[in-house]
């Protein structure tokens, strides 16, 4: 039985979900804006680490105004650290590293909390990477094949960010593990984050990749260097397993032509 005055939350990744999120699902939205894929990340939740993040996502402010990270992104983790025993807290996030990562944080941040009842919302076969590509009836479809969370899964998702905030690859490897087939899309994230390991040249797996395009591309184009348009296009579709959005790809590009 539910308590008096309890809440169905929808913890949606990103303002784009929002942004299209059908009106015929009733419920409280809130909207994780963090991108933790990127940046530096501590186990330990709190004034410390809104501070790094801050401080870090300055860099991608454009003609030096960016967002206030403590107005823009930290309100949802204080309405998020009151949630009760009685709310429905689903958490809709795709496969890809960049969601997972923020998926990761959000499970352990809950895990702190009275909340009992989560649930994990995830895209239909096809879309494993997008939302945005779900029709209304798509996005319905998801939420009632949401798969409740039991303790142990939480912990181990929470357990999965205490390691990638310290980057324990075998302790990440292990959790993945554990939460076994019922959720194999997050050895595939973990597969990835490991390939992100620098090579000798200081480059991880995405980096190479977009060195690749732009070589591919440069080649073919009139200009010296191909634009970044055609070069994140490319590397979205190969390299779709990440999620990085433009301002991530930007940095490596800028870096790898400098």
């Amino acid at each position: 039985m539910s308590e008096p005055n309890s809440l169905v939350i929808h913890l949606l990744n990103g303002d784009a979900l929002q942004q299209r999120f059908p009106a015929t699902i009733n419920g409280e939205q809130l909207v994780m804006r963090e991108c933790l894929i990127d940046g530096p990340s501590t186990a330990k939740v709190g004034e410390k680490l809104y501070q790094q993040r801050a401080e870090y996502l300055k860099q991608y402010a454009v003609d030096n105004t960016f967002p206030d990270y403590f107005s823009y992104v930290v309100p949802m983790f204080t309405k998020l650290a009151s949630v009760t025993s009685g709310d429905k807290i689903y958490c809709w996030f795709e496969h890809d590293l960049f969601c997972q990562c923020n998926l990761w944080f959000c499970l352990n941040f809950l895990a702190t909390t009275s909340a009992k009842d989560i649930y994990l919302v995830t895209p239909n076969q096809g879309n494993e990477y997008s939302f945005a590509n779900m029709s209304d009836n798509e996005l319905t479809d998801a939420l009632d094949k949401a798969v409740k969370l039991t303790v142990d899964e939480v912990q181990c998702f929470a357990q999965l960010w205490l390691a990638y905030a310290v980057k324990n690859y075998a302790e990440m490897t292990q959790f993945a593990n554990a939460l076994g087939e019922r959720f194999s899309f997050v050895q595939a994230a973990v597969n990835a984050e490991l390939a992100r390991t620098p090579d000798s040249q200081g480059l991880g797996k995405p980096e190479r990749v977009l060195r690749e395009i732009i070589s591919e591309l440069s080649a073919s184009s009139d200009h010296q260097t191909a634009e970044f348009g055609a070069v994140f296009r490319k590397f979205s579709q190969q390299m779709g397993i990440y999620g990085f959005g433009d301002l991530q790809v930007k940095a490596m590009y800028e870096k790898l032509i400098a």
